[in-house]
């Protein structure tokens, strides 16, 4: 609290009045959080609450004081009243208590309130610096551009100017939006390329790069992989990235076409409606369960793989693991109750160890149950797998 000969002016009323002392007075608007200014004059102590409003300093012979709230970056108090600006921050909102001088005895104290869009987030840099910092992707027209387009970018979509992190609470923040952007747009880039300052971002596609000295030139690049497990390679090498996101497929081959040269190729896949995708070692597939026509609901194995082939499917399969054998009894369930029957069993792959789909690899004994049967099907009222052929 700064402590004044003075006294409030204008129009603008308390919103508190009760019987004190002047240290009480102060100390309990000190306390109350929409509290700005403690009036004390002839034992009456008055609270007037953050807004715009003027004040009047006085001498010390009129017997009129003021606690006036204010917000330093370190723990002191000026001696006097001068221009200036209280700015802090609190749960993502900016408050600011502007003071300035009208004449030689008169101050105006103008408040105000400022919050960062949906699309930002709000950080401090300094005493008195606070930033709206977001991150936003060119159109779909143009998905790669250059610095300048990206600064012209920034201004054309109201932002103040273009930015970067400058700690690791802001660098984390940019990488939490920018994986959030990588789900939502799949045109997001594969590789970050960083010269002399300026960072270029390269999206999934067909193209080639060179390797490299460390010196002279300070030329550095980031390119994102796809790794079955927590690690990273010591070096760029021929290989086949591999991964399902939003229910897409997508592959980057590595090709060292020389030396030092390397060629990506990207491509990506999506299923049918009715299918989902799942990854088989180095290969994707679309696997889903379909029914037998209405007049003929009760066929054989033969008749199953004529079904698939003639329904454009590739060949009949099984569930390799339980990801996919639980995906196969929940379209099964759908099925079943579209038809209203009581039990719906589903033919796999499989008859007497002969399998059509390669891409299996045979029966999985921990998804097995009930190997009684001639044909291997998913359905059976006491079997949470599948049962095998025999």
């Amino acid at each position: 609290m700064m402590l004044i000969y003075g006294e409030p002016i204008g129009s603008v009323q308390p919103f508190q009045q009760f019987d004190t002392s002047w240290e009480q007075c102060y100390s309990d608007c000190y306390d109350t959080d929409n509290c700005l200014i403690a009036y004390y004059y002839e034992s009456q102590c008055e609270f007037y609450k953050f807004g715009t409003l003027s004040i009047k300093k006085l001498s010390s012979s009129v017997g009129k004081l003021m606690g006036i709230k204010r917000y330093f970056p370190e723990d002191s108090c000026p001696s006097k009243l001068i221009n200036d600006t209280d700015i802090w921050s609190i749960s993502g909102l900016v408050y600011q208590n502007i003071i300035e001088e009208t004449s030689e005895s008169t101050w105006n104290l103008t408040y105000i309130i400022s919050k960062c869009a949906n699309d930002s987030k709000l950080f401090q840099r300094s005493s008195d610096i606070f930033l709206c910092l977001g991150l936003i992707a060119f159109p779909d027209s143009k998905p790669c551009q250059d610095h300048t387009q990206a600064v012209s970018y920034c201004k054309d979509n109201n932002w103040t100017s273009i930015t970067s992190p400058a700690n690791g609470e802001e660098m984390t923040y940019f990488q939490s939006r920018f994986d959030i952007l990588i789900q939502l747009d799949e045109r997001i880039q594969k590789i970050a390329y960083y010269y002399q300052s300026q960072c270029e971002l390269y999206q999934f596609g067909n193209f080639s790069i060179q390797q490299l000295s460390s010196s002279p030139i300070e030329k550095l690049m980031g390119i994102k992989k796809n790794l079955p497990e927590d690690e990273c390679p010591s070096g760029l090498l021929s290989s086949d990235d591999i991964w399902i996101n939003d229910e897409m497929g997508h592959e980057l081959s590595i090709i060292n076409s020389s030396s030092s040269t390397f060629t990506f190729i990207y491509s990506s896949w999506k299923c049918d409606n009715e299918t989902g995708i799942f990854r088989r070692d180095t290969v994707f597939v679309c696997i889903g369960v379909r029914p037998f026509p209405s007049n003929a609901t009760c066929q054989d194995y033969d008749a199953a793989v004529s079904l698939c082939e003639s329904d454009g499917w590739s060949m009949i399969t099984l569930p390799m693991n339980k990801e996919e054998l639980d995906y196969l009894i929940d379209e099964k369930e759908k099925i079943t109750t579209a038809v209203r029957y009581d039990t719906y069993l589903v033919w796999v792959d499989g008859l007497n160890g002969v399998f059509d789909d390669p891409t299996h690899g045979g029966y999985n004994k921990t998804l097995i149950c009930n190997p009684t049967t001639e044909c291997a099907y998913i359905g059976h009222t006491v079997c949470d797998g599948f049962s095998p052929a025999q």
